[in-house]
């Protein structure tokens, strides 16, 4: 201690002394220091005064009960620690970190970043988040530019679970039905659900539906599309009447009353009357003609002349069929007949079914 005698603050006063283990040499070695009874004098007392044994860089001691306890210095990279309540170096920091080792809390400086690698950042509770690549949680926003679409049908919507549209059949009379194919579809009436919407109304420029009706007996649909009051009269028919016989009549005469072929009818004035007269006929020789007359008042009318392909007797070889409207006629009773006859000149005529229908129409 001859190195302290100028130190003018040192107090000599008696000496403590204490032992402790060197954990390198498990000796015991004694230590000294002087230490004054009333105070420690700052800069009275150096490292060796209280443990002469230290002479590596790095050494440090400890209580360790009554005595002291050493520790050699560390290496580069090693944790002071206390395990067990001794203190210590560690070399966790030099080995493997397990998921043990690690004690996490809501400091954010380790977190990763654009710069650096690290944790991820803390959750954040909601299930339509996720880690963007800016290492903030977001919403995904997925364009259409994204998508990359293959022939693989596994993600197609089902009756089962919601997908993907199916490839298109490249057939445009089939469209995707509930089942999950493309089918024609089949539309029956109880599929219309019609409104008052009048977009898909027929018109002079498109084909479409009929227009709502009018609820007036008195209009009709025109042709511009719209109901509508007719102009003028409309015709109709007053009375109806009808003769009919199915029994062969023959003649050789060109031009008698055919049996039960006429009809009489009490008309307005102005009235008309309108004649449809169908019959079968033949001829005794083949290629011969017979004639119909329809005769109104005895005055005439229209007629037809009939060729028999073959020769018959029956009146069923050849039909033959006259239709006539008369002019305004008076009021009063006026009467509609058939006439025929054989009209080649030689042979005989022969009528079979026949039917009359005579209807008054007014204006």
């Amino acid at each position: 201690m001859s190195d302290d005698k100028n130190n003018s603050n040192e107090v000599k006063d008696t000496s403590t002394k204490a032992s402790f283990v060197d954990p390198t040499t498990a000796k015991s070695v004694q230590a000294s220091a002087l230490v004054s009874q009333n105070a420690i004098i700052p800069g009275s007392i150096k490292p060796r005064h209280l443990v002469p044994g230290l002479t590596h860089d790095g050494d440090m001691y400890y209580s360790k009960g009554s005595n002291f306890g050493r520790i050699s210095a560390g290496t580069t990279g090693d944790l002071f620690t206390i395990i067990d309540g001794v203190p210590q170096w560690s070399t966790l920091l030099s080995s493997t970190v397990t998921e043990l080792n690690l004690l996490l809390s809501d400091n954010t400086i380790a977190d990763v970043s654009i710069i650096k690698h690290g944790f991820a950042p803390k959750a954040p509770n909601d299930t339509t988040k996720f880690l963007r690549g800016d290492a903030t949680w977001a919403v995904p926003v997925v364009v259409e530019s994204q998508f990359n679409f293959t022939d693989i049908t596994t993600a197609d919507v089902s009756t089962t679970k919601h997908g993907l549209t199916p490839k298109l059949p490249n057939d445009s009379t089939k469209y995707l039905s509930g089942a999950g194919t493309y089918t024609v579809p089949t539309i029956v009436e109880s599929q219309f659900s019609f409104t008052d919407v009048t977009t898909a109304d027929s018109s002079s420029t498109k084909h479409g539906l009929l227009p709502k009706l009018s609820n007036t007996a008195t209009t009709y649909l025109d042709g511009t599309g719209a109901f509508s009051t007719p102009t003028g009269s409309t015709p109709k028919v007053r009375q109806v009447s009808q003769a009919v016989n199915d029994d062969v009549q023959s003649t050789t005469s060109s031009n008698v009353d055919l049996a039960d072929m006429s009809i009489t009818m009490t008309v307005l004035a102005n009235s008309k009357m309108m004649a449809m007269f169908t019959s079968n006929c033949s001829h005794s020789s083949a290629d011969s003609l017979v004639l119909f007359n329809i005769d109104v008042d005895g005055g005439g009318g229209v007629q037809i002349i009939v060729t028999s392909p073959v020769s018959s007797t029956n009146g069923d070889r050849q039909g033959a069929a006259l239709n006539y409207e008369s002019a305004a006629l008076s009021a009063g009773s006026h009467t509609i007949k058939i006439k025929w006859g054989e009209h080649s000149g030689a042979g005989t005529a022969y009528c079979s079914t026949r039917t009359l229908i005579v209807m008054e129409v007014t204006a």
